[in-house]
C-alpha cells in the first residue's frame, strides 16, 4: 500500500500543476502517460480574472503497474473529478469559489450527480485524499482548493470510442475516448 500511495503521489506532483501560461511550448515527444494527464486537465480562462481548473482522474491517469492496478480498477466504475474556480484580483490575490451543482454526463442523456461520501468504496477517500495533499504541495492554494466528486456511472470504456461530459454552470467540458495512453 505505502508503494501504491507513494507512486500515486509522485504521479499527481509532476504531472497535476496547470499551465496558467497561454504562451507555453507544447510538449514534444510526449510519452502516453503524458498525453493523458494533459488531455484529463482542462483549463478554461472564462475572463481576465476568472479561471476554472478541472481533472478528470481515469485509470489512464496513473502509471500501468501492478501498485496502481487497484487505483485504476476502481477508477474504471467510477468517475473521478478535481475542480476548482477561481479568481485572481488587480493584486493577485486568489479568491476561490464554492463548487456546487456539478454533474457528469454521458450519451443517451445519462446525467450523474455526486455521490455522497459514504456511498463510496473504501479506496477511493484514501485516493482522494493523497491527491488533495500531492494537489497542495503541487499547486499551493489552488491545490487546497480543489474539491474532488465522485460518480457512479459504471463501467466506461475508456480505449473505445465515445464522450464524457461534465457540466459546470453553463459550460460542457468535453472528454473524448479513446484516452491517450490505452
Amino acid at each position: 500500500m505505502k508503494k501504491l500511495i507513494s507512486t500515486l503521489i509522485l504521479s499527481a506532483s509532476l504531472f497535476l500543476v496547470p499551465n496558467t501560461d497561454e504562451a507555453a511550448a507544447r510538449k514534444w515527444k510526449p510519452a502516453p502517460l503524458q498525453s493523458a494527464q494533459d488531455y484529463l486537465n482542462i483549463n478554461h480562462k472564462i475572463n481576465d480574472q476568472d479561471e476554472v481548473f478541472l481533472m478528470w482522474v481515469a485509470p489512464e491517469y496513473l502509471e500501468k503497474q501492478p501498485a496502481t492496478k487497484p487505483i485504476r480498477d476502481v477508477l474504471s466504475r467510477y468517475v473521478l473529478v478535481g475542480i476548482v474556480h477561481f479568481t485572481i484580483d488587480g493584486q493577485g490575490v486568489f479568491k476561490f469559489r464554492d463548487v456546487n451543482d456539478l454533474t457528469v454526463e454521458l450519451p443517451g442523456n445519462q446525467v450523474f450527480s455526486p455521490m455522497n461520501e459514504d456511498e463510496l468504496p473504501p479506496i477511493l477517500p484514501t485516493v482522494i485524499t493523497f491527491l488533495s495533499k500531492a494537489l497542495a504541495g503541487g499547486m499551493g492554494k489552488m491545490g487546497q482548493a480543489m474539491k474532488f466528486y465522485v460518480y457512479d456511472t459504471g463501467n466506461i470504456d475508456t480505449c473505445s470510442s465515445g464522450t464524457v461530459w461534465v457540466r459546470y454552470l453553463k459550460e460542457r467540458y468535453e472528454y473524448k475516448t479513446p484516452l491517450p495512453n490505452c
